[in-house]
């Protein structure tokens, strides 16, 4: 499953670092929210604690006990697998990782650390360690390390907090937005840094291989993001901009959207088409998303808490409803069945992505193949299971010019597999 990624560092000691950790890890929900970890730094001494989620706008009591100018935390929808993973000798270090064995990598750079260069520790320890990977990691020297694979597959994003108050590093740059920091910018893939109180240095280790997820673009990544391929909110804008010229639906009386990460998507397809655009659906407040949750049940339960249908928009018309991704289906089934429910003449499911058929090889974000729905039935049959008049997707060459990428730079393993 993916995890957020957060670091503090204040250069001034007076500051404490528990406060902003505790809004950043909220800002990366997106990415999880069961289970949260926390390493802080005083006197050159770690303070860890753990915690379930989700994480609310008011501070949880660990931000009270937490002290130290400098922090590094994870969130994630793994509630056993909780980090930052802290070992102790021969380099005592705190680490948050994103990818495959946190635990060896943090060893590996724990030992790298205590007979060499920090940036040839990094460097070393990056050879060795298996993409796709990102980390942050705290030395109780009040040093911090960040950087990421070659393939740059998992963001990973560096900030500044005023002019020269100390640098936040996170997963998704609104983290660092929201905490009142400044220029949120991707690190670049195979690029590592070095950052204590006095400097700030920065080297690319490993070749540029760019393979840029998709699917960071496609669902995952909160709208407002800035990724390596640009704003993530204009890039599904283009999207729903490049599915119109796909599967412009004829004699659409309205275009909805699943909120709210297909907001984007459904205005651009809307401006392309000129079919009006409307509130399908308010959203309550609920933080969970239906592809991190694990049980059946659940999953309905988020789809029906998430989705309360705005009659007036939808009530004897024909509905263009927009989806960014369909894994199993069951959001996209309880929305046609409200949108009907509600009065719509008919419902037409328009998908801002390819068919999902295969799983992810480098995560577990997405389920079996046996699970995925697009893997399973062919067109006709999906739209029968999910009750619409008719379903389309964007093609992968749609995706790829979206994207506005070479196709060899980005990974799209999950949208390759056989279709039914």
């Amino acid at each position: 499953m993916p995890r957020g990624l957060l670091s503090f560092l204040a250069f001034d000691s007076v500051w404490r670092a528990a406060p902003f950790l505790h809004f950043g890890l909220q800002s990366l929900q997106n990415r999880g929210y069961a289970a949260f970890g926390a390493t802080t730094l005083k006197d050159q001494q770690f303070t860890t604690t753990y915690g379930n989620g989700p994480l609310s706008l008011r501070p949880r009591p660990f931000t009270y006990r937490l002290q130290g100018n400098q922090a590094v935390a994870t969130i994630t929808s793994q509630p056993r697998s909780a980090q930052p993973f802290v070992v102790s000798e021969p380099t005592s270090l705190s680490i948050a990782f994103d990818g495959i064995n946190p635990q060896s990598f943090a060893q590996t750079l724990s030992r790298e650390l205590a007979g060499g260069s920090p940036m040839g520790a990094v460097a070393a320890t990056m050879e060795r360690a298996q993409a796709p990977f990102a980390f942050i990691a705290m030395t109780t020297k009040g040093e911090t390390l960040a950087g990421r694979d070659q393939t740059g597959r998992l963001p990973l994003s560096i900030g500044n907090m005023g002019f020269d108050s100390g640098t936040v590093i996170s997963t998704e740059s609104p983290a660092i937005d929201v905490i009142g920091g400044e220029n949120g910018t991707p690190i670049n893939p195979g690029e590592a840094y070095f950052i204590t109180p006095n400097s700030i240095e920065r080297k690319q280790v490993k070749g540029d291989e760019a393979k840029f997820c998709a699917m960071e673009y496609a669902y995952l990544a909160r709208p407002d993001s800035i990724l390596d391929l640009g704003e993530v909110c204009r890039i599904r804008g283009v999207l729903g901009g490049e599915l119109a010229k796909e599967s412009a639906l004829d004699g659409a009386s309205v275009v909805v959207s699943v909120p709210q990460s297909s907001s984007s998507q459904a205005q651009g397809y809307s401006q392309c088409t000129n079919t009006p655009y409307a509130e399908g659906f308010v959203e309550n407040v609920c933080m969970a998303r239906n592809l991190l949750e694990k049980d059946h049940m659940a999953r309905i339960s988020v789809a029906q808490l998430k989705l309360n249908p705005i009659g007036s928009s939808v009530r004897d018309r024909k509905v263009a409803i927009i989806d960014n991704l369909v894994v199993r289906g069951t959001t996209l089934k309880c929305a046609a069945q409200r949108l009907r429910g509600h009065g719509a003449r008919s419902v037409h499911a328009l998908i801002s992505s390819p068919p999902v058929t295969a799983p992810c090889p480098y995560s577990d974000l997405l389920p079996s193949r046996k699970e995925l729905i697009s893997a399973r039935l062919k067109e006709e049959e999906i739209e029968q299971v999910l009750g619409l008049d008719t379903i389309r997707w964007l093609s992968i060459g749609g995706m790829v010019r979206a994207l506005k990428a070479p196709q060899e730079r980005l990974c799209m393993e999950c949208f390759r597999g056989e279709m039914k």
